[in-house]
């Protein structure tokens, strides 16, 4: 009977110690989920930063939503705005930012709204920046930033999905798109999409995604409103969670900053022994497919 009671008793003291592994390998992960989303984030921030050190020449407006909807670099003041009587108040968070503060919207009736202006017509190559944590996919198609109704450039994330796109309308009303792609949910992502004259590229957290030979054309100057976080009012297609960081660039990122991005990348990668000297010598001699 005591050696039934021994063998029971061991068995059940080890079904606790699985359960503390399981539940420390949880730990475990969830930890190491944080470490990589700060880290990546932590990337991302050296991008944007080189970006804008790169692009400060032709940095039109750039709305760091510190506190209100301010240009703190141009002249493009922006105001909050939603349905006449409702939502008379931005909310702004200082915590869970990636700089000072960040702007939340609420999915239903928040958005910001710049009046046109002609310094916003970028009519050749242009770059265009902000960093978003998204609450929600609507089920509706939103514009997370838009240049006139007509989208002289945009970021766009479909309906019912964490996709996102950049895109412009040229000058004879033809829309270039396509770069779609997959932007996590309920974390921090830094968009940038750029067009040379020639591609059209999406960078996500610091990383070149899609591009697109597009051929060369002019973008369609705008005559409307530039909105961040809104597509259609009257459908109620409204972004839902935090944006930060909002920049307008009139020119390309630069190919040397895409190069000094690559080459630190894969630096790092050999430094650390993820790649081989040869695959190391492979990438840097196919470097050229990689700006």
């Amino acid at each position: 009977m005591n050696k039934v009671f021994q063998t029971a008793f061991t068995l059940i003291e080890l079904l606790v110690v699985i359960a503390i592994i399981g539940i420390l390998s949880g730990l475990i992960v969830v930890t190491m989920s944080g470490v990589t989303q700060k880290a990546n984030i932590a990337k991302a921030q050296v991008f944007s930063n080189s970006l804008r050190n790169a692009l400060m020449l032709n940095l039109v407006s750039e709305w760091k939503l510190d506190g209100n909807t301010n240009d703190s670099w141009g002249s493009n003041n922006g105001s909050w705005s939603g349905p006449a009587g409702t939502n008379t108040s931005a909310t702004y968070l200082s915590s869970d930012c990636i700089f000072n503060q960040c702007l939340s919207f609420d999915g239903t009736d928040d958005c910001v709204t710049v009046a046109n202006n002609t310094s916003l017509n970028i009519t050749t190559s242009f770059t265009i920046e902000m960093w978003i944590k998204r609450t929600a996919v609507s089920s509706d198609r939103v514009d997370l930033l838009r240049r006139d109704s007509s989208e002289s450039y945009a970021f766009l994330s479909p309906a019912g999905s964490a996709m996102v796109d950049v895109r412009f309308r040229d000058s004879s009303e033809i829309t270039h798109g396509g770069t779609y792609i997959l932007v996590p949910t309920g974390q921090w992502n830094h968009l940038v999409g750029t067009y040379d004259g020639t591609y059209l590229k999406f960078y996500l957290n610091g990383v070149l995604g899609p591009k697109d030979n597009i051929g060369s054309y002019t973008v369609r100057a705008g005559s409307g409103d530039l909105i961040i976080g809104r597509d259609d009012p009257v459908a109620g297609r409204y972004f839902n969670g935090l944006i930060d960081g909002v920049r307008v660039y009139g020119a390309a990122v630069p190919s040397s900053l895409v190069k000094e991005n690559y080459y630190a990348g894969i630096n790092s990668l050999f430094s650390k022994g993820s790649i081989s000297q040869s695959e190391y010598l492979e990438r840097i001699n196919n470097i050229a497919i990689n700006e």
